[in-house]
């Protein structure tokens, strides 16, 4: 197992980006056709509607963002489609397998600083990924995991 390279592991994020954006935009398409009809026709059963379809779309959301993140590297060697892609493996610092607590935990607090911050940790963790010489973020650090290629180069 090598380290793996800034590049191949901001490659690696934004397919996983694209990919789980793509299922999340999926599940919220109901609470768009509910709040366009609420504005072309503002009535209150349409309002209603829209809250009740806001609700749903969005637990479907964070539950596509739990399996995505969270249950498909545990369960499949520490790798989401993108990082399966790129030849990416996240795993434990002593080496061992992902486990759900330190997923949760680097999930949550990757979710919790870019909802808080209006997204700019992102270019921080941009930044630490690429000046860091192990190519560890903050949430990695603090979730006590690393990301390994396992390529066979």
């Amino acid at each position: 197992m090598r380290k793996t390279s800034a590049l191949n592991r901001i490659l690696a994020t934004m397919l996983d980006i694209l990919i789980g954006g793509s299922f999340c935009l999926l599940m919220m398409i109901p609470t768009i056709v509910c709040l366009v009809n609420a504005i072309m026709t503002a009535s209150q059963i349409n309002i209603i509607a829209l809250l009740i379809s806001s609700f749903i779309s969005g637990g479907l959301v964070i539950g596509v963002i739990f399996g995505y993140y969270v249950i498909l590297p545990v369960h499949f060697n520490g790798q989401t489609f993108g990082k399966r892609f790129f030849s990416l493996k996240c795993q434990q610092n002593d080496g061992s397998e992902v486990t759900y607590k330190s997923m949760i935990i680097r999930v949550l607090l990757r979710v919790l600083v870019a909802f808080l911050s209006f997204g700019l940790s992102i270019i921080v963790d941009l930044i630490t990924l690429i000046c860091s010489k192990d190519h560890l973020t903050f949430y990695d650090t603090l979730a006590s995991t690393i990301i390994v290629d396992v390529s066979d180069k």
